[in-house]
């Protein structure tokens, strides 16, 4: 007799083996075992469903709901859920579209993903109490150059060779304007952050981009103005930073 863990175990192989599940511990007591394998796995992958649609839904409007379908079924077989919070579920969506073969001719629609990826995690990050203000006030202005800022954990960054941010505005469901996007006007540039309730993306220069790259990675504001300063010789860095703060992106600072 198997046990508990070896069932539990061989119950979740034959369930994602479909046609090939054997299921030799379950009774028919009428109802074959493949015919009771498939109600479970369809109850198990209506839900895995649901939960994708509910995160991509730009990426359904996209591909249709048909297709997002079967795209759905072959992702929740590569990537079977690892968590009991279906909120979790998804993260390699993005990933998995790359290779995937039917959307090769879509080469954007991975990016589309990832920054609905990204709006999930906003949506879902915890918050924090901004303490830049309070911060500064007791640090010397020579010692500005050496600040270290962190950003909110409700904020992503986001870059990409396509017009992404473009595709995902004009699928929403509030957008009344033109739905054409031309692919070859250029990448983009991004910041996703949560405001007063709200999800906001916000378009970045490549400058601004570099800026909030560096301070996230932990670099000085020395160092990463520096490095924005190449791409654009006349960024204000006073109101960036006051924006950001004011914004709610950067919460803390060290020297």
């Amino acid at each position: 007799m198997l046990s508990l863990r070896d069932l539990q175990i061989q119950f979740e192989i034959d369930l994602f083996n479909g046609d090939a599940a054997k299921g030799a511990y379950i009774r028919k007591d009428g109802i074959s075992v493949k015919e009771r394998i498939a109600i479970y796995r369809n109850n198990v992958f209506s839900n895995y469903r649901k939960a994708l649609s509910a995160v991509y839904p730009v990426v359904e409007r996209l591909v249709g709901e048909q297709f997002f379908r079967q795209t759905a079924d072959s992702y929740i077989d590569a990537y079977p859920s690892l968590s009991g919070d279906l909120n979790q579920y998804g993260a390699n969506f993005s990933q998995f579209m790359v290779s995937y073969e039917p959307v090769k001719r879509l080469p954007y629609l991975s990016d589309v993903a990832r920054l609905e990826w990204l709006v999930e995690l906003v949506f879902h990050a915890s918050d924090h109490v901004p303490r830049v203000l309070e911060k500064l006030s007791n640090i010397p202005e020579e010692k500005y150059g050496e600040l270290r800022f962190s950003l909110h954990p409700a904020s992503q960054l986001f870059q990409s060779n396509f017009p992404t941010a473009t595709i995902w505005q004009v699928n929403q469901p509030d957008w009344q304007g033109d739905c054409a996007v031309d692919l070859q006007s250029g990448g983009c540039e991004l910041l996703v952050f949560r405001k007063d309730f709200s999800i906001i993306v916000k378009p970045l220069t490549k400058a601004e981009y570099v800026m909030l790259h560096g301070l996230a990675a932990g670099k000085d504001i020395n160092t990463t103005f520096c490095k924005a300063f190449e791409i654009q010789n006349d960024l204000d860095l006073g109101s960036f930073l006051q924006q950001m703060i004011h914004d709610g992106v950067l919460v803390d600072v060290i020297v």
